[in-house]
């Protein structure tokens, strides 16, 4: 059976097109995409969906803190997927 995507990290050459991704599936504008890629984004943070190279598809785990019993732990937010 012939795989039809890969998935992997994106490379910063990846980035336009994850930000094109995001508009069109979210309908975000540029000042909010522009935000959050200079401030949560990471290639290591984000997984993504490739069909000939090019990101469909992508999640982001975003780094947060649960506060439970009286304790933190580190978790992941499954985030714009």
């Amino acid at each position: 059976m012939q795989r039809l995507y890969d998935i992997g990290f994106p490379s910063d050459e990846h980035i336009p097109a994850l930000k094109k991704l995001w508009a069109d599936v979210f309908k975000a504008g540029e000042e909010v995409i522009d935000n959050f890629f200079e401030n949560t984004q990471t290639n290591s943070n984000t997984v993504c969906a490739f069909c000939d190279g090019v990101p469909v598809s992508m999640l982001f785990a975003v780094e947060s803190e649960i506060f439970y019993g009286g304790n933190t732990y580190k978790a992941y937010y499954v985030y714009a997927v």
